[in-house]
């Protein structure tokens, strides 16, 4: 066997916070200690709306304002710490909505 049989390829891994080919989609919820107010939650990929009452999802949870998540989702996923990622299941009830935010309307 000689040294042209052998053959390495070098492989990567994934980044954390890089963005897959499944839409990322906000999560706006319930905050059960404050009246009226709503948590955001960015997920990496789309939930999972199960029967069992549960949606579940992967992301970070985030403080910035709705308009500033949509506009700059990707930096936001990206410069987040491993440490941030998170697999929730939330329950339907404290679920206000789900938006996707890769679609755009025309």
């Amino acid at each position: 066997m000689t040294d042209k049989d052998i053959a390495v390829s070098i492989t990567g891994l994934p980044q954390i916070g890089a963005i897959s080919k499944k839409p990322p989609h906000l999560i706006l919820l319930e905050d059960e200690k404050k009246k009226g107010a709503l948590k955001k939650f960015i997920t990496t990929d789309k939930p999972d709306i199960g029967t069992n009452s549960f949606v579940q999802a992967k992301g970070i949870f985030s403080s910035e304002t709705e308009e500033t998540i949509v506009a700059s989702f990707a930096d936001i996923l990206s410069s987040a710490h491993k440490e941030e990622y998170v697999e929730m299941n939330f329950p339907h009830n404290r679920v206000v909505s789900i938006r996707n935010l890769v679609f755009k309307a025309k």
